[in-house]
């Protein structure tokens, strides 16, 4: 059980990074959000989207986990959709 608390441990820690990028990520969204609403840019740029999982797999080092990856990156980047949306909605009131 000792074993099962510690690798829990780390998985929390991660987490925890996770969570602190995840929100950096979003700061930065909601800049590519005004930047987007000012040049009259559609939020979901689907070549944008393509070449990001693109990139992210080809950094992936363990080839087994790339479906995961795929659908992990793909569900990252639509709360950032989300928020474009709900900044650009924002900014027209």
């Amino acid at each position: 059980m000792d074993q099962l608390r510690e690798l829990r441990d780390q998985i929390d820690q991660i987490d925890r990074q996770m969570v602190a990028l995840f929100e950096q990520r979003m700061s930065v969204v909601c800049r590519v959000s005004e930047f987007k609403r000012e040049q009259g840019m559609p939020i979901l740029q689907s070549d944008r989207e393509k070449i990001v999982l693109e990139k992210a797999k080809s950094l992936l080092k363990n080839k087994d986990y790339e479906q995961v990856l795929e659908s992990f990156m793909t569900h990252l980047m639509s709360p950032s959709r989300i928020q474009q949306a709900r900044a650009q909605t924002l900014d027209e009131k």
